[in-house]
């Protein structure tokens, strides 16, 4: 009798703790996007620029922004002139952990296992910049002179606040005031999507994503698409989208710093809003 009745209070409790714990780790979380949030501010600050999403095939804004995230002696061994294959920093910067780049509620901190460029594994990280909707693989960028003219996308591409640039346009390409449609209503950063079964996986495909937050030489490494639904699960199909491993919700970093959980069945109509700096369209939460 007695076992029974432990059995039935611990089943009861169990719930209890689970919920506990679960939202200390959305807690923390948060406040790992908002440290990231005010690491954006402190950058612009400095270099009067937006951080890039990447500096093509080069350093990523998780690499950019390490100085403003007290992580001086790790920024000291990158040299973002140089691909992520070539560092002179070698493993010991690939494969740095940032304990402000891993949710709590996912298998952290944890490093690429395989797939990764030039099997260089690294340091994965949940979060991914939103650059816009559109064709990732054209990037809008300031304009610049190619023998062909002007680069951009193949349409208006992807105009959000965290866009690529060239390495020799570093700090960056954007600012605050280029957001028009305001801050308070533009996402910067989100958590990325990685399938739990996949962890350390860096295959860019629906078998990958798991893959290293400092390695700028693909977007999907770096960076999630908005015109795709939210992974509504730690199961769902990766297909280069936002998603969480909180129920019911992913978090993003807005450009006024403001930390918003966002319904996983926000619409894609929503979420494209949310992240496009100047469409003249503002998001709003309601």
């Amino acid at each position: 009798m007695v076992i029974a009745i432990i059995a039935i209070l611990v089943g009861l409790l169990l719930p209890a703790v689970q919920r506990v714990r679960e939202a200390a780790a959305r807690t923390k979380c948060a406040n790992n996007l908002k440290q990231i949030g005010l690491a954006i501010h402190r950058y612009h600050g400095v270099y009067g620029k937006l951080p890039p999403r990447a500096l093509e095939n080069n350093a990523t804004w998780a690499v950019l922004l390490l100085p403003f995230l007290e992580q001086q002696a790790l920024w000291d061994m990158w040299n973002i002139r140089v691909g992520y294959t070539s560092q002179p920093g070698g493993d010991a910067a690939r494969q740095a952990i940032v304990p402000a780049y891993f949710c709590p509620a996912r298998l952290s901190p944890r490093l690429t296992v395989r797939n990764e460029s030039s099997n260089l594994n690294g340091s994965a990280g949940d979060y991914a910049a939103a650059p816009g909707p559109g064709p990732l693989a054209w990037e809008y960028q300031a304009p610049r002179t190619f023998n062909t003219g002007f680069r951009r996308t193949n349409s208006d591409g992807p105009n959000g606040m965290v866009i690529r640039a060239w390495p020799d346009q570093f700090p960056g390409v954007l600012k605050f005031g280029d957001v028009t449609d305001g801050v308070s209503n533009t996402a910067m950063i989100g958590e990325r999507h990685v399938r739990s079964d996949n962890y350390g996986n860096a295959e860019i495909g629906v078998n990958g994503g798991d893959t290293a937050i400092f390695n700028g030489r693909d977007f999907f490494r770096n960076a999630r698409q908005c015109d795709i639904p939210l992974a509504l699960s730690p199961t769902t199909p990766h297909l280069q989208q936002f998603g969480s491993y909180h129920p019911g919700i992913c978090q993003f970093v807005f450009g006024d710093g403001a930390v918003r959980a966002i319904s996983n069945t926000t619409p894609t109509t929503t979420l494209i809003l949310m992240v496009n700096r100047d469409d003249g369209e503002v998001y709003s939460p309601n």
